[in-house]
């Protein structure tokens, strides 16, 4: 067309050209249609998807209170559990005592009421223990016997002094433990010994011991140790 015509050559070149472009329309119009489908599904999608992730973080927030709040009340638990087994550690301990002092208090009602009898015959038991302690001394057994059951106590209750009905001066003036101390010390375990180890003890001044046997030195020195000191009376230099 161009040798007959360079006008018609251009009108043909125009109209390959519109069925060119309308090929090439009529292909990527759909393409172009459907991507612009893709894009706003794209869009939706995303939006849902923003959606979505705020309500995960949302309900991982929950989650971390909750489990923030969880781990709180297991140390509330813990603690509360702790402070019940102390409770119960504590009131174990209040049973025990109480039980104890209910023991107690039926022990001290008892010496409770024995309190005022004892206020009374206390006079006699000590005058008794102290007749025993300035005078018995010298005699042998069976006239210490005597002397204080037949003769002092009888004195005493004529003169309408309280006692302890079978009171005994040893017994005053000296408990087990105190015959058990001096036993192991070295002092024979016969009455009469127990008896002067008695008024030794109980003596406000130094007794005079007359020792034939070496009995009360051996005892003696037990009961001192080693930082007992001995002298003669012929010694010079004290």
């Amino acid at each position: 067309m161009k040798s007959k015509a360079e006008a018609a050559a251009n009108l043909c070149d125009w109209v390959n050209n519109i069925v060119e472009y309308n090929r090439i329309y009529k292909i990527v119009t759909p393409l172009k249609q459907s991507a612009a489908e893709a894009d706003a599904t794209a869009k939706a999608k995303k939006a849902e998807l923003e959606i979505v992730l705020e309500k995960v973080r949302v309900i991982n927030e929950k989650v971390d209170e909750l489990k923030a709040q969880l781990a709180e009340a297991e140390a509330k638990s813990a603690k509360v559990k702790a402070d019940a087994d102390q409770l119960v550690q504590k009131l174990d301990i209040a049973n025990r005592l109480v039980n104890g002092l209910a023991d107690e208090k039926i022990r001290w009602t008892n010496k409770n009421k024995t309190l005022a009898n004892e206020k009374m015959t206390m006079i006699g038991d000590a005058i008794v223990s102290a007749a025993f302690v300035s005078y018995i001394g010298p005699f042998s057994a069976d006239f210490r016997g005597d002397l204080w059951e037949n003769i002092w106590l009888k004195d005493i209750e004529q003169k309408g002094i309280p006692f302890t009905k079978g009171v005994d001066p040893l017994d005053v003036l000296s408990n087990a433990t105190d015959r058990a101390t001096w036993s192991n010390q070295g002092l024979p375990a016969d009455r009469v010994s127990l008896e002067n180890a008695a008024i030794v003890c109980s003596s406000t001044r130094y007794p005079l011991i007359i020792d034939p046997q070496l009995q009360g030195i051996q005892w003696i020195k037990g009961r001192e140790g080693a930082e007992m000191q001995t002298m003669q009376l012929t010694q010079h230099a004290w």
